[in-house]
């Protein structure tokens, strides 16, 4: 990991020092930690596999005195709002847009608007 990468966060590959899997950029690279090298416990309720690092909060999950959250337009339920607030996005117009897709639009935007002057 460089300078380049953490001040500026410009995308350069990253190669991990216990696998040599190469990802794409550091956020890659981070995912692909957790995901492979990270030291995983068994939950006491579930047996389910947990990263050490997010145990406490998987383990809040199972505790059933908490608040529930319900869609007031299908069955959905959860015990954090921002959750509900995530799923109610599916009931309405409303649409979440990645910056991908943002960029990919404006760039054709800007292509068919250059288009349309240069054939006036």
């Amino acid at each position: 990991v460089c300078h380049m990468q953490t001040i500026h966060m410009i995308d350069m590959p990253v190669k991990c020092n216990k696998c040599k899997v190469r990802s794409m950029n550091l956020h890659e690279h981070k995912a692909h930690i957790e995901t492979f090298h990270s030291e995983r416990i068994s939950c006491k309720e579930c047996r389910k596999l947990i990263n050490k690092a997010n145990i406490k909060a998987h383990m809040e999950s199972h505790v059933s005195n908490k608040e529930t959250f319900s869609c007031p337009v299908c069955d959905y339920q959860t015990h954090k709002r921002i959750y509900l607030e995530t799923h109610m996005n599916k009931h309405s117009d409303k649409r979440i847009l990645s910056a991908t897709t943002v960029i990919k639009s404006f760039m054709e935007f800007k292509f068919e608007k250059s288009h349309a002057r240069s054939t006036q």
